[in-house]
């Protein structure tokens, strides 16, 4: 499968890479490519609101340009994931 790259530039509270890919209104066969880089203005991590990678993902990068941990959040990764962003703010 070919690899596919997506890009959401409004501000949004996402989770995983799915939720990206949909927010990115992806067709399904890419969300289902061999590899994926994903990449987005923001992601704001909240308790109710954590950021999962799923089982079964492909290996993914993901691009952020700020992401923000509020109290009580977690990022939760069962997939190979190599993640980067400009700034990391942790409340």
């Amino acid at each position: 499968m070919a690899s596919s790259v997506v890009a959401v530039r409004r501000r949004e509270v996402l989770r995983g890479i799915a939720a990206l890919c949909a927010a990115a209104a992806l067709p399904a066969v890419a969300r289902r490519a061999a590899a994926q880089v994903v990449a987005a203005e923001d992601l704001t991590v909240t308790a109710s609101s954590p950021f999962v990678v799923g089982a079964g993902q492909p290996p993914s990068t993901l691009v952020f340009g700020t992401v923000t941990i509020e109290p009580g959040a977690s990022m939760t990764f069962y997939s190979p994931v190599q993640m980067n962003c400009q700034t990391l703010v942790r409340q």
